[in-house]
């Protein structure tokens, strides 16, 4: 006969494996053009790989409005194991999430006693579609590291809640350290603790008889935890702040709105997993009167019967408790970016729903045979529908043309979206479609137009287009002064009267000059690189001073390993333009690759 331990061991590795086999996909997918490029593709520290040097900046940088060091060293050491094959990245992630969905079911097991109901509850979180964010997006790592820790700790706090050890709570202490420095979201957690006291661990029934006040030794031991929430909330916050990612022009009252709204579509997406965008548009003129005032009182009577059933049923009230306090940081009341919601922020407070759910529903169905029947027959099929679900959504992410594409079709003047998809239609050579697209982000959305001018700007920036880049900057700097995008602009110098050092963005023009150059990138993407590198020759012969096609080989040898022919490429980079933003960075990379 099968011990308890070992069938619950069973039980995790079989949920990991199945959770695996869901997003097995996302290996096959590329980087997007949304925020991969900054954190691994185009960053110089990653590109180091992990040394010395480069986990100090990683205890230390605040870049893009972050301050999450593991994060950093796990892109870091990704890079140093699998260099820029995306595949590798992913299928990291991927696992991680399969072993988040593990250490779940092992942690709500041995919280509970209960083996099937904590199995259900890992399985609907593992294989829900609204995973697919935070596993499939190369730059969302820092999602399934948090939560990792954050299990991790989790089981050394139920350790020390039956053992009072002082090793257990100094390793749930550090643990948790760990998820803060993968990300900030967790500093909710010191209240999650106090709900796992309420139910299951039932330990605050205990504390009633301590003097002054009931609980008051649970509240003092979840001082420490709490001095570290307000440590990461505080960096966190500066990091954004002068990062210039908090939004200060969004009224509060909208802001509320947004919130209780956002509250109603998480449950709903969480339900009914359709229309999944990579970014969802903040524009209020298209929100019906009536919908935030609605959904407001439903939070409100939902709160109110999780509160009148505290006593019969404290599941209710800690999971519905646990989905309202994980999301108050993401919820928008201090808006960070310019997203009304985003798919990645459920990954915690989902657990929350789940556990009021499928506790609510097999004490609901409790001696009524039918009842259960029917609720063991259709759970197959649930699972089933949501893995199905996911691994079609994991392959929308295959590349920035299907994700953004997609996206433009299930939501509404996306200009995110536009700007993305015309960003990777001009990268392949489609000078006329992207610029269409790139235009129409710009009337989409208005009250962003600041923030769309940068982030062109830096595009430009990056393909080499740097009189294009500067006026977008100034562009920017009329709309907005912020110290970011004058600092950008005077690293540009005064461009005013600069030739273009790339072709140009005239749709026939470009598209001209730069077949082979366009169909080079094809097939990097492919990851053919060895035609892409005939590729881009075949454009260096049409044009020699085309300083980008030299660029592009010089990448493309480097990752064949031929660092000789890639050094003298980026060399030819410089010379053509001194100024090339990339180059330089990778030719000083060179020596590194021949180190390892």
């Amino acid at each position: 006969m099968i011990s308890p331990g070992r069938r619950s061991l069973a039980l995790a590795l079989l949920l990991a494996a199945l959770t695996f086999a869901v997003f097995s996909p996302v290996v096959q997918n590329g980087f997007i053009n949304f925020d991969d490029d900054k954190y691994i593709s185009e960053n110089p520290q990653v590109l180091r790989g992990l040394t010395v040097t480069t986990a100090l900046w990683a205890l230390t940088s605040l870049e893009h409005a972050n301050w999450h060091p593991l994060t950093w060293l796990s892109h870091m050491l990704d890079f140093r194991l699998f260099g820029l094959w995306a595949g590798g990245h992913h299928a990291v992630s991927a696992l991680i999430h399969a072993a988040n969905v593990a250490l779940l079911f092992l942690v709500l097991r041995a919280m509970t006693g209960a083996l099937w109901r904590s199995a259900l509850v890992a399985a609907v979180f593992g294989f829900h579609p609204l995973r697919v964010e935070s596993v499939a997006w190369a730059s969302e790592r820092k999602d399934v590291l948090a939560v990792l820790f954050g299990l991790l700790a989790l089981g050394a706090y139920l350790s020390h809640a039956r053992r009072r050890t002082a090793g257990s709570y100094a390793a749930a202490l550090g643990l948790y350290a760990c998820a803060l420095m993968s990300k900030a979201m967790l500093v909710t957690f010191p209240a999650i603790l106090l709900l796992l006291d309420l139910w299951p661990l039932d330990r605050w029934s205990r504390a009633r008889g301590a003097p002054f006040l009931p609980g008051r030794r649970l509240l003092l031991e979840k001082i420490p935890f709490l001095a570290l929430a307000v440590a990461a909330s505080a960096v966190t916050f500066y990091a954004q702040d002068t990062g210039g990612a908090v939004s200060y022009f969004i009224p509060l009252r909208q802001r509320l709105e947004n919130a209780f709204c956002s509250y109603g579509d998480y449950l709903a997406k969480m339900l009914w997993p359709t229309k999944l965008a990579v970014f969802y548009p903040y524009f209020w003129a298209e929100v019906p009167w009536w919908k935030p005032p609605l959904f407001a009182v439903s939070v409100a009577a939902l709160t109110a019967v999780a509160v009148n059933f505290l006593r019969r049923r404290p599941v209710w009230f800690v999971g519905w408790a646990w989905y309202l306090g994980t999301l108050l940081p993401v919820i928008g009341v201090v808006q960070v970016g310019s997203q009304a919601m985003a798919d990645r922020y459920t990954y915690i407070p989902q657990i929350g729903v789940l556990l009021a759910i499928v506790w609510g529903l097999m004490d609901a169905t409790a001696g009524r045979p039918r009842f259960r029947m029917a609720t063991l027959v259709a759970t197959p099929v649930v699972l089933a529908a949501l893995a199905a679900a996911t691994w079609a959504q994991a392959g929308i992410w295959r590349t920035s043309l299907t994700l953004f594409s997609h996206a433009i079709q299930v939501t509404e003047n996306n200009y995110i979206a536009f700007a993305n998809l015309g960003r990777a239609l001009v990268n392949e050579g489609r000078w006329a479609e992207g610029n269409e697209y790139i235009s129409r982000s710009f009337s989409a959305a208005p009250a962003f137009r600041g923030d769309l001018f940068e982030s062109t700007g830096d595009y430009y920036a990056g393909i080499g287009l740097k009189r294009e880049a500067a006026e977008q900057y100034r562009k920017a700097l009329a709309l907005s002064p912020k110290r970011q995008v004058q600092a950008k602009l005077l690293a540009l110098g005064d461009l005013s009267n600069a030739p273009v050092s790339a072709p140009p963005p005239d749709p026939h023009q470009g598209m001209a000059l730069s077949g082979d150059f366009a169909r080079g990138n094809q097939l990097v993407s492919a990851g053919r690189r060895e035609e892409a590198a005939a590729a881009y020759r075949e454009a260096i012969r049409a044009d020699p001073r085309n300083a980008e096609a030299w660029h592009n080989l010089g990448c493309v040898l480097g990752e064949l390993g031929r660092l000789d022919e890639a050094t003298a490429a980026f060399e030819e980079t410089l010379r053509l333009d001194p100024d090339h933003p990339n180059a330089r960075k990778n030719l000083e990379l060179i020596p590194g690759r021949r180190g390892r």
